[in-house]
């Protein structure tokens, strides 16, 4: 399998496969195929063939040759059998079935321009036997002769008018060169003679997937089945009209029994794969994309799905394995190294990380994704200067992403340079105006640097932009309860935001805070409480609650829990002073 999203070919490409591996001139591979139509003649004694048996001067002849040939056949030793035939052939030219011995074997080894010269030798010498026939519409097939193969099938019918093969054969590449009607009504016609032909229902239910007619494809499908139950192929395409049609349940039960006649038939654990994905059941995909990686060991496709699967699903380590096998294979893959930077600092290895992402970044300087990553990692590991370059890089390589201003200007933010951080939004701003992201970022350097008008302005204009913007709604509601105004628009602003994320113990803080400011204690302790279950080591949401038991009168739970914030506020800049004074103040 060279493709992941497979694309189901066209029939005249399933047609060339199938017949070639499946439909060999002896008639074998489940084809019913008259006893008189194989092209081998090993069912047939060597008595009957015409080899003569006259001495040679060296004292053999084409029969030593010919049963020395085919015990070499019989062993597996093809090219040794091929030079056995040749020389019978040479000793004995006007033999037919030692032409047609010695072509089979040369279509076995793959050199079908040497068998097909034979075969038509043969044919030419004895053009009415089914069997030479055969062997030369096959290699007229192999070699995209359709034209020709679909003569010499012709010819076999002027021959043997009731060859079901022939007829199937010549149906089957009629409809291959696009002319569905014929080829459908020649497969038609061996089912007005034989009801139970299996190979003849199969090919019409895929001419007609192929004319997209499902409905009819599907009849005849299920016939198959019907026939010949668990039928690898036919499972697998009722597997694939399923999904088209949206039928998720009965196509994963097709791929299943698809691959439960065949365990080795990676297109259909491809393909239920890919339906455990889109109905994220990550772990049955993952299991799936294991087995075809041990049916095709060197599959770079298959290692590149499980990598990601691994990673979606927080194997990091396993997508480590299988991202270092595909840059073993091909070191300039940058999207897997990529990949392999991203696993390597989720197992807290970033300096590793780092390696790959300057590898990645050596075959391509311009990628932006990997410099914003590296800034992150930089950032990540404390060199905060190497970081801002980053940055610095990232927008003069490519002015068209508000991204490096904003984590630029957040950089700045953390590091307490706020004048740069205002610097750098503002560039930001000007080529982006309406970016919602640099806005609220604006908003956080404002609000530092006690522009609280300034502030409100930015967090209104994020809002505008994006009303769905949950952190500056939080934000907005919360900076107006600090200050004690428009609380009534405070608590809109946070409910608006808590709906949009209701798990946040950040934004359940925000609405204590304010029923707190409006001297709802009862209803701030319902909300502090559950947000400090949410955050329970959150010395802020701590300190507010410490705050709402005071109110309450619960002196105790206050000293507890304000406790608590101390303990947990160590990096909180004057949390500890300001804490310990409303201690000693309660327990005056």
């Amino acid at each position: 399998m060279k493709k992941f999203f497979l694309l189901i070919p066209s029939i005249s490409i399933l047609i060339f496969a199938f017949l070639f591996i499946m439909v060999p001139a002896a008639g074998a591979s489940g084809m019913k195929t008259p006893a008189n139509s194989g092209a081998s003649g090993l069912a047939n004694g060597p008595e009957d063939s015409g080899i003569g048996s006259m001495e040679q001067p060296d004292g053999t002849n084409s029969y030593y040759e010919f049963i020395t040939g085919l015990q070499a056949e019989i062993a597996g030793k093809w090219e040794e059998a091929a030079g056995h035939y040749r020389e019978a052939v040479r000793m004995d030219p006007s033999s037919p079935y030692l032409k047609l011995q010695l072509g089979t074997i040369l279509l076995k080894l793959g050199d079908l321009k040497e068998a097909e010269t034979i075969v038509e030798q043969a044919s030419k010498q004895d053009p009415s036997d089914i069997k030479t026939l055969f062997l030369l519409g096959e290699l007229y097939n192999g070699e995209r002769r359709r034209d020709d193969a679909i003569a010499i099938y012709q010819k076999i019918l002027t021959i043997d008018p009731g060859n079901e093969n022939a007829m199937l054969l010549a149906g089957v590449l009629t409809a291959s060169k696009g002319d569905y009607k014929t080829g459908q009504a020649m497969l038609e016609q061996i089912l007005a003679k034989d009801n139970k032909n299996v190979l003849a229902y199969y090919y019409l239910g895929l001419m007609n997937y192929d004319l997209k007619n499902y409905a009819k494809s599907k009849e005849y499908l299920k016939k198959v089945l019907e026939l010949r139950p668990g039928s690898e192929n036919a499972s697998f395409y009722m597997g694939v009209i399923s999904e088209i049609e949206g039928n998720i349940d009965s196509a994963r039960d097709y791929y299943k029994a698809a691959v439960q006649a065949n365990p080795h038939n990676a297109e259909a654990r491809d393909r239920l794969g890919q339906l455990y994905i889109r109905t994220r059941e990550k772990k049955k995909a993952i299991q799936q994309y294991e087995k075809i990686k041990a049916i095709e060991p060197g599959n770079s496709d298959v290692n590149k799905r499980l990598a990601v699967l691994y990673m979606e699903n927080g194997q990091f380590d396993k997508a480590v394995q299988d991202l270092r096998i595909i840059l073993g294979k091909n070191p300039n893959d940058t999207h897997a190294r990529y990949y392999l930077a991203y696993s390597l600092e989720e197992l807290k290895r970033p300096q590793d990380a780092l390696t790959e992402l300057e590898k990645v970044l050596k075959a391509e300087p311009g990628n932006t994704q990997a410099l914003l990553f590296m800034g992150g990692l930089l950032t990540e590991i404390g060199h905060t200067s190497e970081a801002v370059d980053i940055y610095k890089k990232m927008i003069s390589v490519d002015k068209t992403k508000p991204d490096p201003y904003i984590y630029l200007g957040s950089l700045y933010l953390d590091s307490k340079d706020y004048k740069s951080a205002e610097a750098a939004l503002s560039d930001g701003l000007g080529r982006f105006p309406n970016d919602d992201e640099l806005h609220f970022y604006m908003a956080m350097v404002y609000e530092k640097t006690g522009n609280f008008d300034g502030m409100v302005a930015q967090l209104k204009r994020t809002i505008e932009i994006n009303p769905s913007y949950a952190d500056a709604l939080n934000y907005l509601g919360y900076s107006y309860a600090e200050k004690g105004i428009k609380l009534d628009k405070a608590l809109g602003l946070v409910q608006k935001a808590l709906k949009l994320k209701p798990d946040s113990g950040y934004i359940v803080d925000s609405l204590g805070w304010v029923y707190y400011k409006m001297g709802k204690f009862n209803d701030a302790l319902t909300e502090l409480t559950h947000a400090v279950s949410l955050e329970k080591e959150d010395p802020i949401i701590l300190e507010h609650l410490g705050d709402v038991y005071s109110s309450l009168g619960r002196k105790q739970d206050a000293v507890n829990t304000w406790e608590k914030s101390i303990q947990f506020g160590a990096g909180e800049q004057g949390l500890k002073e300001r804490v310990q004074k409303k201690i000693q103040e309660i327990q005056k």
